[in-house]
Parts: structure tokens; C-alpha cells; sequence
């Protein structure tokens, strides 16, 4: 295969997360937890019935750069020594927010915040430590496009700066088909069309974890060689992984415009121990059923990445079997994904 690349460019997404004070005194995590259901609002100094007196706020400013705005957030605080035990949680509503407060115990602290639907209980209870929320995964039946999962944690150091930034990020990309030709000049099928019934995407990531220090690639995925149109069409949709081909191609360019989504995956090649992602165009070329698995590069998050593909040659009999270097020029340009105003959101700790 020929890759011609063109500009990059990356987009995170932010979101905007302000903090206030914390008690001097130790209260479990049970307590804190369900102090942190009822209304706080906490600023300067105050004293509660403990007697023990809350430091002056610390902002931690969340912002996200891409609309909607998540309905919810988790909170959690985190010790950061030992078995950096949970201190503190909290889910903060956001839809009519204009702020919100949360409380941890006094002393460094992992802030970390996790994107939730405000009508779901997620399996918090099981929550003890750091480890056990490191634990948990992203999965493309949950997530979306429009509306993506978004997870961000941050050090608060005690005594540090009292204005702490923390990003929220989705650990979605974007692969987009934009367009396809075929140019099988000084071929003995010259002149032969393709005609392209179906487009998917290959060794797609369908879970990640979206905490922790891991290499950043999917802990399951879809489509592992074949096609599993099972799997993918047991999705809520279906269509981020597979979708319609777009019918027969010749020399003259065929405007695709096809997007399909799944999780990062920063494997390059498949000898570093992960699948490579691969988008497959399927179809028939001289009465032979072939396939194009165009191996992308390394996808990171919140990326798009955008293809257009020249088929130079018959494709592979095999899905799974990579096709030679001069059968397809792949023409690949990474853009950010749409940037919109970022809202701001202060949470007081």
C-alpha cells in the first residue's frame, strides 16, 4: 500500500471542574459520600457541627470543547498514598448547573471524573480504590458519537495552587471514507469494475479502560479477522462499524462519505502485540469476491481520520490477509473532530 498524508491536527475535549475546601478532620467515605447527595454550598471558611473549620476553595476548572454538555459527572477522590483508598464521591447533575460543590478529606488527593446518565446507577458501591475504578470500561454499547463517554483525573497536591485544570476526554476516533476509485490499467482485468457491497471496520475497539497508566489500546475488540455482523448488529448502532458499500466503482471517483467509530487504538504494526485497526471494503472484481483491509495508523483519541483509496489491483481473497504494497494508494489526512464553544461549569470543593 502508498500512503500519501496530508495536515493533522487533534482536538481533546475539556470541561471545566472548580473545587473548595476539605475538612481537617478524617470522615469515612461512607459519610462523605452521603453528606455529598444533599445541597452543599461551601465558600471562605465555615465551621460544621464536627468543629472542623473548611480551607478556603480550590477551583478545578472542567471544560469540554464539543456540545453537548455531559447530563452528569462522577466524582471521585482518591488518597494518594497506601492503597489510595476512595475518600469521597459525588455525582453532580449538569443539565441546569450553573455550579456545583463537592468535599473531600484534607490532603493530596486523585480527582478523578467520569461522564453518567443521570438516570443510571452505575456499580459504584463496589468502589473501595483507586485500582477498583481503573478497573472499569467504556464499551461502544453505551457510547456514541453525539453524545461520547468522557473520563479525566488530576492530582490535587496539598497546598498547592488553588486553580488546578483537569480535561475530560472521549476515547473515541473517527475513520471516514471519503472516497474511492479503481485504476487497473496494464491489468489483464483492465477496464474491470468493483462493485463494493460492504465497508467495516476491523479489529475495532469495542471496550477500553479509561483510567489508569495502560498503553492506551482497547481490551476487547470487534471483528477479528471475518466479519462478525452477529456481534456488531447486537450494538445499539450497528452503523459505527459497519455500512453499505457504495455500488460499483471505476476509474472516475466515487464519493464515499462514509464514517464509521470505535476506541483508540495506538497499535501500528501487529507485531507490537495488539491488532492493528483495519478498514475493509468487501465486493466482487471480475466475478471474484475480494477485500481491501486498509491497516490505518496509529488511531488516537479524538481523532478523525479521514481516506481516499485508489485500487490498483484485484484485492485479497481473505479479509484477514493483508494485500501487496502496490494494490491500493491511500491518501490519509488526521483533522480534529468539530470544536465548539466550551461551556464552564464551577464545582466547589
Amino acid at each position: 500500500m502508498e500512503y500519501r498524508t496530508h495536515k493533522t491536527g487533534r482536538m481533546s475535549y475539556t470541561f471545566f471542574f472548580s473545587v473548595l475546601s476539605c475538612f481537617d478532620g478524617r470522615l469515612s467515605a461512607a459519610i462523605l459520600s452521603a453528606f455529598l447527595q444533599c445541597p452543599a454550598f461551601f465558600c471562605g471558611c465555615t465551621t460544621f457541627e464536627s468543629g472542623a473549620p473548611v480551607r478556603k476553595a480550590q477551583q478545578i476548572y472542567i471544560q469540554w470543547s464539543k456540545n453537548p454538555r455531559p447530563e452528569a459527572i462522577d466524582v471521585f477522590f482518591f488518597d494518594t498514598s497506601g492503597a489510595r483508598n476512595l475518600d469521597a464521591y459525588q455525582r453532580v447533575q449538569l443539565n441546569e448547573a450553573a455550579a456545583a460543590y463537592g468535599l473531600s478529606c484534607r490532603g493530596g488527593r486523585q480527582l478523578v471524573a467520569l461522564s453518567a446518565s443521570p438516570d443510571t446507577l452505575l456499580p459504584w458501591a463496589r468502589i473501595r480504590t483507586y485500582s477498583d475504578l481503573c478497573k472499569y470500561r467504556f464499551s461502544l454499547t453505551a457510547d456514541s458519537p453525539e453524545r461520547p463517554l468522557l473520563s479525566g483525573e488530576v492530582l490535587l497536591e496539598d497546598g498547592a495552587s488553588r486553580r488546578v485544570g483537569l480535561t475530560l476526554r472521549s476515547h473515541l476516533v473517527s475513520v471516514r471514507l471519503r472516497s474511492v476509485s479503481c485504476d487497473f490499467r496494464d491489468r489483464p482485468y483492465a477496464g474491470t469494475l468493483f462493485r463494493n457491497d460492504l465497508i467495516y471496520l476491523q479489529y475495532a475497539g469495542a471496550e477500553v479502560r479509561p483510567l489508569g497508566t495502560g498503553n492506551g489500546a482497547p481490551v476487547s475488540f470487534l471483528n477479528p479477522g471475518w466479519l462478525d455482523s452477529a456481534a456488531v448488529l447486537s450494538l445499539p448502532r450497528p452503523e459505527l462499524l459497519l455500512q453499505p458499500g457504495v455500488g460499483e466503482v471505476g476509474p472516475e471517483r466515487v464519493v464515499a462519505d462514509r464514517t464509521f467509530w470505535c476506541y483508540a487504538n495506538p497499535a501500528r504494526e501487529a507485531a507490537l502485540g495488539s491488532p492493528v485497526t483495519r478498514l475493509v471494503l468487501e465486493g466482487v472484481c471480475a466475478g471474484k469476491r475480494c477485500y481491501y483491509p486498509i491497516e490505518l495508523p496509529g488511531l488516537r483519541a479524538g481523532c478523525s481520520y479521514e481516506i481516499s483509496l485508489t485500487l490498483r489491483a484485484m484485492g485479497s481473497p481473505d479479509p484477514d490477509l493483508p494485500v501487496r504494497g502496490d494494490t491500493v494508494l491511500i491518501e490519509t489526512a488526521t483533522v480534529p473532530w468539530e470544536v465548539s464553544a466550551p461551556c464552564i461549569i464551577p464545582l466547589s470543593r
